[in-house]
């Protein structure tokens, strides 16, 4: 045998171990590298929720349907919120997730209750609490093919941390939403066969709002505006009722916008203008109970 050859499986040992260690110790270390997504599939709702366990781990998550979901990431100031809204989904489904991860777990999360309809997602709900951990093993590695990925994708949408306060130069568009839309939507909404629907889902809410708190992750709600129409419907009128009897007015943030300045891109929807209004709003809401956690009590003026 060579006699340089010891030496040399003695160095190969030796920087193998120690790759070894780097690949295994960073991603305990570091919290916000790129990585592969928890589950490789296209659908939109497992999109969203591979984006947040993807991402560094929030101080603020987003619950909520396509309402929240018109949101975006970029419209915040704030760098550390997630926005895990399903459209055509349900807020329960990923406040289910969250309360059923045992990490990327944040400390503040928001829900919206326009839509207390649709039940929990219990197999998407599954499918990612079958894969609720990291991937510890050669980080490094996973992070560099992962941000080759990224460059293969289409760039985020630039961050503008001045939208709140430019936005009112941009001119409003004029209200005009299809009167078809509207109408299917408030006869929807008459229905009495939605109200068990109602009360169900506002039980479930109550039931992960307490287990999340015992944990001790605060907890708030927030409702977003909608067309007057909509407002006096059977569905909206029970829900509010039921979500009244269930949690405490102090549990509300209170959303201060203009609300001559919203627009609807149909019967549900804002255009984009109105999104980044209700971002502002929202994040100043959120801001503000982080701020004086203290300050209770006080009914919340959801701008009805």
């Amino acid at each position: 045998m060579n006699a340089t050859q010891p030496a040399w499986l003695c160095k190969f040992g030796a920087a193998f171990a120690v790759t070894l260690t780097i690949c295994c110790a960073t991603p305990r270390l570091i919290d916000d590298i790129p990585d592969f997504p928890l589950i490789n599939a296209d659908r939109p709702h497992v999109r969203i929720l591979n984006h947040y366990f993807q991402s560094p781990t929030p101080a603020i998550a987003l619950a909520g349907s396509s309402l929240t979901e018109r949101l975006k990431e970029n419209y915040f100031e704030r760098r550390d919120i997630r926005n895990i809204g399903l459209g055509g989904g349900s807020p329960l489904t990923g406040l289910t997730v969250l309360a059923e991860t045992t990490w990327k777990r944040p400390s503040i999360i928001a829900i919206e209750t326009n839509i207390m309809l649709r039940g929990v997602d219990q197999e998407l709900v599954r499918d990612f609490h079958q894969v609720d951990h990291p991937i510890i093993g050669f980080a490094p590695l996973r992070a560099l093919l992962a941000l080759y990925q990224t460059k293969l994708r289409a760039p985020s949408p630039a961050y503008e941390p001045r939208r709140c306060d430019t936005i009112f130069h941009v001119p409003a568009a004029s209200r005009l939403v299809n009167n078809d839309d509207t109408a299917k939507v408030t006869l929807e909404f008459e229905d009495p066969g939605l109200d068990d629907r109602i009360r169900n889902d506002v039980a479930t809410l109550k039931a992960l709002v307490e287990r999340l708190e015992a944990e001790r992750i605060k907890v708030y709600l927030y409702e977003l505006p909608t067309l007057s129409a909509i407002e006096q419907t059977r569905y909206v009128r029970t829900m509010r009722s039921a979500l009244a009897s269930s949690f405490d007015a102090r549990r509300w943030l209170q959303l201060k916008y203009p609300a001559a300045e919203i627009r609807w891109d149909d019967a549900i929807h804002f255009d984009d203008r109105s999104a980044i209004i209700m971002a502002c709003a929202l994040e100043r809401a959120l801001n503000s109970k982080s701020v004086s956690q203290d300050q209770r009590g006080t009914s919340p003026d959801r701008n009805r």
